[in-house]
């Protein structure tokens, strides 16, 4: 058995022995110079108003989509691209629809639930970005 082992020792020693070292036929790296900079591709974002980029009104007719599939009244907040005025109030009661909370944090009035139909006129007035949903606030947990 120690023969054996002797044998397969020596057979191992040969056989590695004859392999080349590492780095002994090793050529040193090219130096390549480039003539110039290369030209790098630049990235162009354009920046769009989150009314023309939202991917929930994708006719941009500045209601929800899924809204115009209403056919009851719902709940609605109407956002504009200024504080509502007295004068944008003054068009929602001509047509017959109330205010029921001012958010001057986001331009926008909270109407309660409003017929469908009237949602493409509403959306018509002056400085109305979008009709917007709205319903209970829930948090994460409750």
């Amino acid at each position: 058995m120690v023969e054996r082992l002797r044998a397969v020792t020596i057979v191992a020693i040969l056989l590695f022995s004859a392999l080349p070292a590492s780095g002994v036929d090793s050529h040193p790296p090219k130096t390549e110079y480039l003539p110039g900079i290369p030209t790098v591709k630049e990235t162009y974002w354009e920046e769009l108003p989150w009314w023309e980029a939202t991917p929930r009104d994708l006719n941009r007719n500045g209601i929800v989509d899924w809204l115009e599939q209403i056919e009851t009244e719902y709940p609605i907040g109407v956002m504009y691209d200024h504080l509502p005025t007295d004068e944008d109030i003054e068009l929602l009661y001509e047509i017959g629809v109330s205010v029921r909370y001012y958010v001057s944090s986001v331009n926008g009035l909270l109407l309660g639930s409003v017929d469908s139909n009237l949602f493409p006129a509403i959306s018509d007035f002056p400085g109305v970005l979008m009709i917007e949903p709205y319903g209970k606030v829930v948090f994460y947990g409750d």
